[in-house]
């Protein structure tokens, strides 16, 4: 069947109540920004309770046994403090963590928000928390001995100059969208992966200078990228049992690290982790430092992991802490290791030329994922971090080299504690008129009751853009940009906000001609599961755009019948057939925060014109909105 929606309104930005934080273990303190000098002069300043944080924690059970878990309280960027479930979860090796008993690494999931969940890490650097929901991503890091900074990933500093090389292409061919979302997982295990950590002398010493306190920012940088890696690829990274071996120090290792050039310490790194833990002792290999004169540096050999340059990843940046060295590098570069590519379409700034991957270049612009050059790509820039997640090209990709590439050849399968994957059905592939909005609708499930998420990601690759023409329509690249998972089952196209503002937004334009349109969804449960559909939407150029011709400035309506017009655009013939359509009012509270939406009448013939009666209410700010009834 033929449908489409059509949308003529808003994207809602929904708000909680901002409390003071007080619990006995967190309170609010004014400002420091003693250490926090990678973030911006906002977030929110918390003052600890060491002993009761310690034994909130100690109580935590490990990940997978069925006693009782147990709970933790966290402030969060609000100024509230909310509930999660905590286990200990471990990324070292037994007897690696049996050396450093002081360095714990946990598991959270929200129990008043039930879509939140998270990593916490313990140690002689600090307690630190990463934590994203479907508002997004913030961390709890240390800022003095008792102070703590809670702060949103968009609270940050834009991303320091990067350059990001790769070596090789070990995988086979770009596969397609098809293979890519056929590669399985096995249902209810992770895939554990040896890695093995590596660090420069100019690393021990950015980040603290002794070797206890190195290994333990090192601890905290993996446990962050577990946190992505195991939601969204079934991937957990477990530090081999002597990976202190591996931190520079004076001539302790066989070859010198070149800090400042990351393209030797790729052979430096291989020499190295070979030579001191055994080329059969690990599975993976990175290295650690502060390169880049002026920023940051990365390079990786494309799908290495069980290959024979498996350390072959090096990631540095000048101050190597907080979310932009973990999430927007380390992340970025191990991604590359697992066979993940660029996924940007820009080719502005850092994205002009080879770092451009024609047939992974899903996102507009610098993109957005991990494995996109947000932040980096000049005035083709649609954010300024990556988000904490894959893109869905990027997950099939990495699928199949893990489950049926070279990266299957290694590497341990063990019990997730999640017996089944959730499904999702993204309905049927249907026709839309050009230069209008539409709505995508899933539905999801999960056997086993976890708090699904939805993203919609466009696997659209084509036409690179640049500067003058990011957000133009080639017939060919992604017109949509990718978003962090969210609770709602539905996606506008643009966005909410958008639309009903009447704005236009570089990063997700409308179709202007008649040309197909991929989506995949996928529904992620946080518990390493993952399910995805595809769907195919058709563009017909000879009809659109559909939309409201009558009230689109501001005007006083009287509560009584009142016409409404609309211009059909041959949307009430084939391909389209929309014979009917729908029409109803969104009310919104003052701010425009929040809406409700009243079904004024259905099933109305798609004529061009129809008289509605409104509800019986006065409210200053509504918007009328018509969609194809079927």
């Amino acid at each position: 069947m033929n449908r489409f929606k059509s949308v003529t309104i808003l994207c809602l930005l929904l708000s909680s109540t901002v409390t003071n934080a007080d619990n006995g273990t967190w309170s609010v303190v004014k400002q420091s920004f003693k250490n926090s000098t990678d973030h911006q002069q906002s977030g929110r300043f918390y003052k600890v309770d060491a002993i009761k944080l310690k034994q909130q924690l100690s109580r935590a059970t490990h990940e997978g046994r069925s006693a009782a878990i147990s709970q933790i309280e966290l402030p969060l960027r609000n100024g509230v403090i909310e509930s999660f479930t905590v286990e200990e979860s471990p990324i070292m090796a037994a007897s690696l963590a049996a050396k450093y008993p002081e360095i714990k690494t946990y598991k959270i999931h929200g129990v008043d928000n039930p879509y939140a969940s998270g990593r916490l890490s313990m140690g002689p650097n600090g307690f630190y928390g990463m934590i994203t929901d479907s508002t997004g991503t913030f961390y709890i890091d240390p800022d003095s001995t008792d102070i703590y900074h809670t702060y949103e990933k968009n609270d940050q500093n834009k991303t320091e100059p990067f350059n990001c090389g790769v070596t090789g292409h070990n995988h086979e061919s770009p596969l397609g969208v098809t293979a890519a979302r056929s590669a399985s997982r096995t249902a209810g295990s992770l895939r554990v992966y040896r890695l093995a950590v590596a660090a420069t002398t100019e690393y021990v010493s950015a980040v603290g200078g002794t070797d206890r306190i190195a290994h333990a920012q090192i601890v905290t940088a993996i446990n962050r990228v577990n946190e992505i890696y195991q939601r969204d690829l079934g991937v957990k990274l477990e530090l081999i049992a002597n990976n202190d071996d591996l931190l520079e120090t004076s001539g302790n290792l066989p070859v010198a690290y070149t800090n400042d050039n990351s393209t030797l310490m790729l052979e430096e790194n291989q020499q190295n982790i070979d030579a001191v833990i055994g080329k059969a002792n690990y599975d993976i290999g990175h290295v650690f430092g502060t390169s880049g004169s002026s920023g940051g540096d990365g390079v990786a050999y494309v799908g290495s992991v069980c290959g024979s340059v498996k350390a072959g990843g090096v990631t540095g940046l000048q101050n190597p802490v907080g979310d932009a060295f973990y999430i927007d590098f380390v992340s970025h570069e191990i991604g590359h290791q697992f066979s993940g590519e660029h996924t940007f379409n820009g080719s502005s700034g850092a994205c002009f030329g080879d770092p451009r991957m024609p047939a992974q270049a899903f996102e507009p612009g610098s993109g957005s994922t991990i494995m996109s050059y947000a932040g980096i790509c000049s005035a083709e820039n649609i954010v300024d971090h990556a988000d904490a997640m894959f893109h869905a090209g990027s997950i099939g990709l990495i699928d199949t080299f893990t489950t049926s590439g070279l990266g299957s050849n290694c590497g341990s399968l063990t019990s997730s504690s999640n017996p089944s994957e959730p499904l999702v059905d993204a309905g049927n592939d249907y026709t839309i008129p050009r230069k209008t909005p539409f709505k995508l609708t899933a539905i999801g499930s999960d056997a086993d009751s976890d708090a699904i998420t939805y993203a919609w990601d466009q696997m659209d690759a084509g036409t690179a853009t640049s500067a003058i023409s990011l957000g133009a329509d080639f017939g060919d690249n992604s017109l949509f940009r990718s978003y962090l998972p969210q609770a709602d089952n539905f996606r506008h196209f643009p966005a909410f906000g958008t639309t009903l503002q009447n704005k236009y937004d570089d990063s997700e334009t409308l179709a202007c001609q008649s040309r197909d349109l991929k989506f995949r969804v996928t529904v992620r449960d946080g518990n390493s599961g993952i399910g995805r559909d595809d769907l195919l939407i058709t563009v017909d150029n000879n009809s659109g755009p559909f939309e409201i011709t009558s009230f689109n400035s501001s005007e006083t309506i009287s509560l009584d019948n009142v016409d409404i017009t609309w211009d059909v655009a041959n949307t009430d013939i084939a391909p389209v057939n929309c014979a009917e359509v729908d029409i109803s009012l969104l009310t919104f509270n003052t701010t425009k925060t929040t809406y409700s939406e009243t079904m004024l009448t259905q099933n109305v013939t798609n004529n061009g014109s129809a008289s509605v009666t409104l509800p019986d209410s006065s409210n200053s700010k509504a918007r009328f909105k018509i969609q194809c009834s079927d």
